[in-house]
């Protein structure tokens, strides 16, 4: 009787171990591995393009002084250097239109009196490829953005590009009776720049 007990408990453990390699093996006795391959899922690239059109203008006052007895006969001018206007431009044709606030300058401090909006003058600076033009106070107050002053020649991407541009009085003694009591006066009037696609 002691000796069927102990076969049995051998055949027992042999099980048990038989059990334990199945866990390292597999049912069927194969390697077990990473599940096979999934679905496949996919990402759109897209490259976006917008255009860009900015205007920058380097300094908000310009001051034509009359100090002189040669600056009330020829006239007082003053020319802009390393890019009053900087433009970056990318999708597109542009031209640069410039408008007066009014047609003539103004007085301050109760001081009634203007200034011929024709006696002063912005002249944009040509340049290679760039058609430039000369425009009168007096005439580029009127439409939504005055005159134009700078036009490229063709459709040109560009990125803070600069222009120039000179400012100018009349001479000719034009302002003599202009001064408010005999003592400085200011007159005044806004110049607005605008970039405009075509």
């Amino acid at each position: 009787m002691k000796k069927v007990v102990l076969a049995a408990l051998v055949a027992v453990g042999g099980t048990v171990a038989g059990v334990a390699n199945a866990q390292t093996t597999g049912v069927t006795g194969s390697q077990v591995g990473p599940v096979g391959n999934g679905v496949p899922a996919q990402v759109s690239l897209n490259v976006i393009l917008k255009p860009i059109r900015t205007l920058t203008v380097s300094q908000d006052q310009v001051n034509l002084v009359y100090e002189t007895a040669a600056d009330y006969e020829n006239g007082v001018s003053y020319t802009t250097t390393d890019g009053h206007l900087r433009v970056t431009n990318i999708g597109g044709g542009y031209k640069i239109y410039v408008k007066s606030s009014a047609t003539n300058l103004v007085g301050e401090s109760g001081n009634t009196n203007t200034i011929d909006g024709s006696t002063v003058t912005v002249r944009g600076l040509a340049q290679s490829g760039v058609n430039a033009y000369t425009r009168k106070i007096n005439e580029i107050n009127s439409g939504e953005y005055g005159a134009e002053l700078f036009h490229h020649s063709n459709n040109t991407n560009v990125v803070d590009k600069a222009y120039d541009v000179e400012y100018a009085a009349a001479g000719k003694g034009a302002y003599m009776d202009k001064l408010l009591q005999n003592k400085q006066t200011k007159y005044t009037v806004n110049v607005v720049y605008t970039i405009v696609s075509e």
